[in-house]
């Protein structure tokens, strides 16, 4: 599954895009269009993707007339990263996703058996993932740049 940008208002509700999101795997690039017909306002910008970690971007300023929001715009180093390996989706890659993975290995399975590369199966490959990403967690960090984008 390609990961998805999610947009969600102050209310809490999540928006929909208008169209369908492209993601260029070679760049790691997702755009996502969302026309948004409420007054000026904060979101909350969430990476997601099934089996990984996520990554949230809160108090982002938005309103009407904005043409164009680049996640990387934000002060800080931070760098958006999806930790491949949470199976269990709770924001840990941990041990519980690691039991779930050895439970299933060497036999078909999807990401809730513990296929966490994909292929249909589970085994060292989906192993390697997990360990790799052991201990990484979702991040939640607050909008910071001056004037929005």
């Amino acid at each position: 599954a390609d990961p998805e940008i999610q947009l969600i208002d102050e209310a809490g509700a999540v928006l929909e895009p208008e169209g369908d999101p492209s993601y260029d795997a070679d760049s790691g690039l997702l755009t996502v269009e969302y026309r948004l017909m409420s007054a000026t306002g904060t979101y909350t910008v969430r990476a997601c993707k099934p089996g990984c970690t996520g990554f949230v971007i809160e108090e982002v300023p938005l309103g009407p007339g904005l043409t164009g929001l680049h996640l990387n715009d934000f002060n800080g180093d931070e760098e958006i990263v999806l930790y491949a390996g949470d199976i269990n989706e709770d924001g840990f890659v941990d041990a519980m996703d690691m039991a779930i993975v050895k439970s299933g290995l060497n036999r078909a399975g999807t990401l809730e058996n513990g296929d966490v590369s994909g292929d249909g199966f589970v085994d060292a490959m989906d192993m390697s993932l997990v360990k790799s990403s052991l201990n990484k967690s979702s991040q939640v960090i607050q909008w910071t740049q001056e004037g929005g984008s």
